[in-house]
């Protein structure tokens, strides 16, 4: 596994980090995700990707969804996942009344520190995905900038052919991740994320959105998958029903070649 190993390598110096995972982390919580498997093997198909990365994993439920679906298909792509695995203003927010009330907690935070990392270890070793998904605590900006590097100073081969954006949800932050993510992609990629329902994500992807142009092989190939999807302001939408029965959608952009 390319990508895989030479970040095992380059970062960890072989080490694994899953040599640490336990099974009574194990979360049998908020497993959710929106991102759907059907978008996951168009996006894999028509990408030929064979870096996939992720920003923002909490406890590793797109990253399982999204490993599910590079094995079903046979593919060779690396997932790398890349958050600080330490919570958001939300999840902070809302630690100390979830845990009086006795509900399932985010954070579940053990010694003062959240336990996500612990949880994510755990699920990925449970659902057998180990060997393709890669984790790496630092925030997107800085994990973005450190791959940058790495290619700068050719010590991996190649930047990621898809990068899904799960991560800042306050107002311009996310706007910062896409105008790094853009300038990593490499021509052909393609960029798309969660949460459009979210006032914050929705207005940052639509201003950067703006001042770009899709590649409209792609977003048409990728429309004639998914007729449901529809074009927002030079954003590519893939409409669907969440577990709730509420409607939400993933957002995309792509490169032009």
């Amino acid at each position: 596994m390319g990508i895989i190993h030479e970040l095992t390598e380059q970062l960890y110096s072989g080490e694994r980090p899953y040599d640490s995972a336990q099974r009574k982390w194990i979360d049998d919580g908020f497993m959710r995700t929106n991102l759907m498997p059907e978008l996951v093997e168009s996006v894999l198909t028509e990408t030929g990707a064979t870096f996939w990365l992720e920003l923002g994993s909490m406890i590793g439920g797109s990253a399982i969804v999204t490993a599910n679906v590079v094995k079903r298909l046979g593919t060779d792509t690396g997932i790398v996942c890349m958050d600080p695995f330490c919570g958001d203003v939300n999840m902070w927010s809302w630690e100390h009344n979830d845990r009086a009330k006795g509900n399932w907690r985010l954070l579940r935070l053990q010694d003062c520190r959240p336990t996500v990392f612990d949880r994510f270890l755990a699920n990925v070793t449970e659902a057998g995905h180990q060997d393709i998904i890669l984790p790496v605590t630092v925030t997107s900006l800085v994990g973005m900038k450190l791959l940058s590097r790495l290619l700068d100073e050719k010590r991996i081969a190649r930047a990621p052919d898809v990068i899904y954006l799960d991560s800042a949800h306050e107002p311009d932050e996310t706007f910062l991740e896409l105008a790094s993510a853009w300038r990593l992609l490499p021509r052909g990629g393609m960029l798309l994320g969660d949460d459009w329902r979210w006032e914050a994500v929705r207005n940052d992807v639509l201003k950067f959105a703006r001042d770009i142009t899709q590649n409209a092989s792609l977003v048409g190939r990728l429309r004639d998958r998914h007729p449901q999807a529809v074009m927002e302001s030079n954003v590519l939408l893939f409409n669907h029903l969440d577990a709730a029965g509420r409607e939400t959608a993933q957002w995309a952009l792509t490169k032009p070649v």
